[in-house]
């Protein structure tokens, strides 16, 4: 290994070291993709295309991933084979569909293969929110194939050892086969034969593309919805009015929002998104501006209480729900009252105390610490030692799982506790051991950009020593934050809730549902004017994304870290100096060839390598155009592009075949509205008729990549050769497209870039820029045929002047290798040959 290689290494392996020892997240877990059902119209469910382009499935085929359904009511497609003798003529093979009615009506998974044997028939575990794993085999030399799901194996028989390629698409089949299961999807594995292998993560957050992580094949997704969102946005669950202040609370055994009103109980249940109201037979006590409510998950009891129950001494002062009767029981009267609208409640580690710290009342801030003890019916003080914890409101807290220790973080108030001597908001974080009565400060944010209010309790993650709350920052948005417990490590892991703190008096609270692996956040607005309150629930999948920042503390580096942090800048400094070496002497032999770019980002259509489509104001709108309107778009276009007549009449018979004529025109009259309406974001495109001509006329202030690149190959001396490599780069003409209408063109595009790169190629080699060759001709193969004998020529002896002899044979052993799983016969040129 070279000098600089070895240097490069250690300076990898210092970062790795001080990452690992300074950053931590358990977002690598958050991938997948979610696929729109019944619940969008046609055009706008979800497809995953493996392979656009028919693969050659060899001897063997494994598909494998992992998936679950999320709405078990719809019925629909999860993924289709289609296999032919030729890519020109394919027809389905099998599918695996989710039937919401197969398995006594309990629903389960349905695979059929070549729809002439017996359908299997897979049942579906009630209430199992995991990822599934499905695995599916097929073995053309025995003619058997084999299907496992969760665990469930089946075999079959292949008998279709004629088949020499597959497609495999998820999702959507086309227009006219638009039943989509609602299901999640990720970790696909595909494996041909015994050399390739494929892997698509999914773990991107936009874009319609996946990219596999071994040999780069992208896969195309039309409609997509990545899961990722579902771990950042928040989902509005339910909304409604209810009263003033009504009490919130969760029952994570039967998954229940608890929603108390002074006439009737709600519980929403966060499985099934469904309210249910029980109303009382009496009144609960307590008027409905001084509620507050509690549920205690160890004895199942839920009770409420108002501000006399915090200055009560021996009075039962709160009320108990009898959910058999529907009714509360009775409290006694307390005299003293403690207007305390914002303590930090919580109930002790076995339930069988009720933690309360803090609060405002009177213009006073506390810090007093109290445990109620249900037995004595009366509130303990407890004595603190260890680090002062001034006296504060808006507190956020939790115990630590499992353990004796508090943890309160946050709030406003100041050291004296009298409002009179001034407001400040708190950053700090401290530990109180409730078994020792000990509190120790863990830390303190003093980033002067740093602002926010917390709103609600802490949910403690035991595995990384984290913290989520719900709060408010200073732009006044409810937003959740996650700190580490270890070291006030911070960052913003969703999106602002549409409600703003601002200008309102309410709540906020925070539950996890450990069954949904979901956080919901319920918030309560109460305006001054009003008798009622405006609750609504959010749901949040779990974890949040969100990678945790340094904030910005004193706190030294370690000794270990101070050498590191050494290695990192000496090792730094070398290789920036063996790097300006190697570039001095590689200045006179870079290659020609410009990487790959998309030319213009505003007012454009782009439509080599891929659709993509921006407005005037540079904003990609191409979700805009459903697979039905993308595919009209094109279809007119390169007509009109290449000088082929489009009617009514042929665009029916390409689109709407079947259909009568009424909803032909109905179809059409429907799809150019939407068309029209999507160019009006754009300068320059129109779509209007000429006699029984359709055109899409294109104005000079629109760029469209064709034209611009037909526009350079007018010149035959190709005088800017880079500038047309740039486009060829990018892949072939809709390269994620395949549909009825555009095949012949993408068939000319293809083989006037073929031609025109081999041309630049040769001229390339002429001027003995061999760097140049090889980087051109590989768009030929990378890009248009991985087969092509003239590329490989012409690389192969450029290889050959550059006396890189080892890697000229190995781009020979690979091309014969390709031409083996595609032509399912050997290379018959030897490796000499190529180079005469």
């Amino acid at each position: 290994m070279s000098a600089h290689k070895v240097l490069l290494s250690v300076f990898l392996l210092a970062i790795i070291l001080v990452y690992t020892n300074e950053v931590y997240s358990n977002d690598e877990k958050v991938r997948g993709l979610r696929f729109y059902s019944q619940e969008k119209p046609v055009e706008e469910r979800t497809s995953l295309v493996l392979f656009p382009e028919p693969i050659n499935i060899k001897q063997k085929l494994e598909l494998e991933f992992e998936f679950k359904i999320y709405n078990k009511n719809k019925f629909g497609y999860i993924f289709s084979i289609q296999g032919g003798h030729s890519k020109k003529r394919m027809e389905p093979l099998a599918q695996f569909v989710f039937h919401p009615e197969s398995s006594s009506g309990e629903g389960g998974y349905i695979f059929n293969f070549n729809g002439k044997t017996q359908p299997i028939i897979f049942s579906m575990e009630k209430e199992n929110k995991n990822w599934i794993k499905c695995n599916l085999k097929i073995n053309q030399d025995t003619g058997l194939g084999q299907i496992s799901v969760s665990g469930q194996n089946y075999q079959f028989q292949y008998n279709n050892q004629n088949i020499k390629f597959l497609s495999i698409k998820f999702g959507q089949l086309d227009f006219l086969n638009g039943d989509v299961a609602a299901f999640d999807i990720r970790d696909i594995k595909c494996s041909i034969g015994n050399r390739k292998r494929y892997y698509w993560l999914l773990e991107q957050d936009s874009g319609t593309e996946a990219i596999d992580s071994i040999n780069g094949k992208k896969a195309f997704v039309n409609n997509p919805f990545w899961l990722i969102h579902k771990h950042f946005l928040w989902e509005e669950v339910h909304s409604g009015c209810y009263d003033k202040m009504n009490g919130v609370s969760f029952d994570s055994l039967n998954q229940d929002i608890l929603l108390v009103n002074k006439d009737s109980l709600s519980r929403f249940n966060t499985n099934k998104n469904h309210l249910k109201i029980e109303h009382y037979t009496h009144s609960r006590p307590f008027y409905t501006d001084q509620n507050f409510s509690l549920y205690n998950q160890k004895i199942e009891e839920l009770i409420s209480f108002d501000f006399h129950f915090f200055k009560s001494n021996g009075q039962k002062a709160f009320s108990s729900y009898i959910p058999d009767d529907k009714k509360w029981t009775a409290i006694e009267k307390v005299s003293e009252v403690e207007e305390n609208y914002n303590a930090l409640l919580l109930w002790n580690r076995d339930a069988t105390r009720l933690i309360k710290f803090g609060g405002y009342a009177h213009y006073k801030y506390f810090n007093k610490l109290q445990l109620f003890n249900f037995d004595s019916l009366k509130w303990e003080d407890l004595s603190l030692k260890g680090d002062f914890v001034s006296p504060r409101t808006y507190a956020s807290g939790g115990l630590f799982p499992k353990t004796n220790k508090l943890f309160i973080y946050g709030g406003m108030g100041n050291e004296s506790g009298l409002q009179a001597l001034g407001i400040r908001k708190f950053y700090d974080l401290y530990e109180i051991n409730l078994d020792t009565k000990t509190v120790v400060k863990k830390w303190e944010i003093t980033d002067d950009e740093f602002d926010f209010l917390p709103g609600s309790e802490m949910i403690i993650n035991p595995d990384d020593s984290c913290a989520y709350i719900l709060g408010v920052d200073s732009k006044s948005d409810l937003i959740l934050y996650r700190f580490s417990l270890v070291d006030g490590r911070y960052d913003v892991v969703s999106n602002a809730l549409p409600v703003k703190a601002e200008g309102l008096e309410g709540d906020s609270y925070l539950f996890y549902d450990s069954k949904e692996q979901a956080l919901f956040a319920v918030v309560r607005e109460s305006f001054e004017k009003e008798t009622y309150s405006k609750i609504s629930i959010f749901r949040l999948n779990y974890p949040p994304i969100g990678v945790l920042t340094k904030c910005k503390q004193d706190k030294k580096l370690s000794l270990f870290q101070e050498i590191i942090w050494l290695a990192l800048c000496a090792g730094a400094v070398l290789i920036v100096f063996f790097i300006v070496i190697r570039r001095q002497r590689a200045k006179n032999i870079q290659p020609d060839v410009k990487e790959p770019t998309r030319i213009r980002k505003q007012n454009s259509v782009l439509l080599i390598g891929g659709f993509h489509v921006f407005d005037k104001n540079g904003t990609e709108i191409t979700y805009r155009f459903s697979n039905k309107l993308r595919q009209l778009f094109c279809t007119i276009y390169l007509h009109n592009f290449f000088d082929v007549d489009i009617t009514n009449d042929k665009l029916a018979s390409i689109f709407w075949q079947g259909m009568d004529k009424q909803k032909i025109t109905n179809n059409r009259g429907v799809s150019f509205n939407h068309l029209r309406n999507i160019f009006k974001e754009l300068d320059g495109l129109s779509l209007i008729r000429k006699g029984d001509q359709l055109i899409i006329d294109v104005g000079e202030s629109l760029y469209i990549d064709m034209e611009s690149l037909y526009s350079n190959l007018k010149n035959s001396h190709y005088n800017h050769p880079e500038n047309i490599l740039s486009f060829y780069q990018l892949g072939n003409l809709l390269a994620n497209e395949s549909f009825p209408g555009i095949d012949i063109f993408k068939e000319n595009f293809e083989s006037k870039a073929i031609e025109t790169i081999l041309q630049i190629g040769r001229n390339y080699y002429s001027q003995r820029k061999h760097l140049s060759v090889i980087e051109t001709m590989d768009i030929i193969l990378n890009q248009f045929d991985t087969i092509n004998e003239k590329a490989l020529k012409v690389k192969i002896k450029s290889l050959y002047k550059l006396k890189q002899y080892k890697k000229a044979k190995s781009e020979y052993v690979r091309f014969c290798n390709e031409y083996s799983e595609i032509m399912n016969s050997e290379y018959p040129k030897q490796f000499s040959e190529l180079l005469k």
